[in-house]
């Protein structure tokens, strides 16, 4: 694939406008993908109605609620790659993107009915103030989740995990996020 005819959709979840997940997300965008100019969504200023069950999806290629995450699916429709940061809130993401995933039950119903959805590659980009064993594994485990949904393959070796950042003052933690960036490879 011609890199520069790559779409990339960049998913900032964190409701905070300067986050860690937010810089080292940009990072990774601009180390990996530096000529490419990403359809970028924050989810913060985002008005995302939850998932109301009602079954619209399973019969057409729509969703019956109508607000800004009609943009988004065609946004992921269209990705070759989507990158989604986040925070890590009690080990697992953020409300936002919760709702973000839950609406994307759309596609799950596409796929129950072989409709054609682009594959893609999925890269998360998380930070937690805590280091325990096993810390994200649950978002890791509803990304995925996530990523399969959207016919997006999850790649972790792409991915940056930051952990221990209540130890740290910001800017450590953007050097810490600087120096992690630099240790992965695409190639």
């Amino acid at each position: 694939m011609d890199a520069l005819k790559i779409k990339l959709l960049s998913v900032y979840s964190s409701p905070r406008e300067n986050s860690l997940s937010g810089y080292t997300h940009k990072l990774l965008v601009n180390k990996y993908f530096p000529n490419i100019k990403a359809d970028e969504i924050f989810l913060s200023k985002s008005p995302i109605s939850p998932c109301s069950a009602c079954s619209f999806c399973s019969k057409t290629d729509q969703c019956s609620i109508d607000d800004i995450m009609k943009e988004y699916y065609k946004l992921i429709m269209e990705a070759d790659v989507i990158t989604v940061s986040f925070p890590l809130y009690f080990s697992t993401v953020p409300a936002q993107l919760k709702l973000f995933i839950d609406r994307a039950q759309l596609f799950w119903e596409m796929k129950k009915r072989n409709e054609f959805v682009k594959k893609k590659t999925g890269i998360i980009i998380a930070a937690a103030g805590n280091n325990y064993n096993d810390m994200f594994h649950c978002a890791e485990k509803t990304m995925r989740h996530f990523f399969k949904t959207v016919n997006a393959e999850y790649n972790k070796e792409y991915s940056v995990f930051i952990s221990s950042t209540d130890d740290y003052s910001s800017e450590e933690n953007k050097l810490r996020a600087d120096k992690l960036i630099k240790k992965t490879s695409l190639d």
